[in-house]
């Protein structure tokens, strides 16, 4: 079986993910507020090994004494200003979220990238310099007040080892700027298609009036004609009755004159022949 570079790679990432989650179940959660250092004082590693040195049979080639190496030389080199090796303070990191650091299919995979920038997406805050600058830190169960004299300035609440604090933060202002002539030919115009605007919609109101008030009119014209030829209709036959009563009464009159003319001239006829002749004579 050959053994390629990839190969390698994908068995790291294996053997550390195994890790990870070993140590992720054997994680205890930590109370502190923000991540520090411990330091266990100045302790030469180079004093490890102090059998070795003591049974090193040859000189010093630094200081020319018999028992220990130049590199294990207790005093620091000449012309030198840090010895080659690990750091005093044990570091230690603490994060919030844990992210994933290996592909879901767990395969090994080659990145092409060679310039990559990890941006923070928040600051850390330092308990030191909150206290330097005359600020009150407390810390609680679950949560970490900064006071300044009585009233509480922030608040920030546990997710998993770190305290996360919410800070609004204000928009930025534009700065002001002078108008010049471009600003008050921009102003004019805009209050010029302003009162257009509103003399347009003036007139529209107004002709929508108009409008309203000729049909207004129209109807009330259409009613007023509708009324006289009611009145007419109604005259006419009014008249028409009068002229029968009057037509009636005349008729009766005729008719009562040519009765007492029939009654005169009956009487005028002589009953007899006698009256006749009395008559003639």
């Amino acid at each position: 079986m050959k053994v390629t570079i990839d190969f390698v790679k994908g068995r790291l990432l294996l053997e550390e993910s195994r890790q990870l989650k070993s140590r992720q179940e054997q994680e205890v959660t930590n109370d502190a507020a923000f991540p520090g250092h411990k330091c266990h004082g100045r302790k030469n590693l180079n004093n490890r090994n102090v059998n070795k040195k003591q049974n090193f049979p040859f000189k010093c080639h630094n200081c020319g004494e018999m028992g220990h190496k130049r590199a294990n030389w207790r005093k620091p080199l000449q012309n030198s200003h840090r010895r080659n090796g690990r750091s005093n303070n044990e570091g230690s990191s603490v994060v919030a979220r844990r992210p994933q650091i290996a592909h879901s299919d767990w395969k090994p995979h080659q990145d092409k990238r060679r310039r990559v920038y990890h941006v923070l997406s928040c600051n850390l805050l330092s308990a030191r310099k909150l206290q330097q600058a005359g600020l009150e830190v407390i810390f609680r169960k679950d949560q970490v007040l900064i006071k300044k004299e009585v009233k509480t300035v922030l608040t920030s609440q546990l997710e998993g080892n770190l305290f996360i604090a919410k800070i609004k933060i204000a928009k930025k202002m534009t700065p002001y700027t002078t108008p010049g002539k471009d600003h008050d030919d921009t102003l004019q115009n805009e209050t010029f298609i302003k009162k257009i605007q509103i003399l347009l919609e003036q007139k529209i109101e107004d002709r929508t009036n108009e409008r309203r008030r000729c049909e207004d009119k129209q109807n009330q014209n259409k009613n007023d004609e509708n009324q006289i030829i009611e009145d007419k209709e109604n005259r006419n036959e009014d008249g028409d009755k009068n002229q029968n009563e009057k037509k009636g009464v005349q008729v009766k009159k005729e008719q009562q004159e040519l009765q007492e003319k029939a009654e005169n001239l009956i009487s005028d006829v002589p009953q007899s022949y006698e009256e006749a002749e009395k008559d003639e004579k």
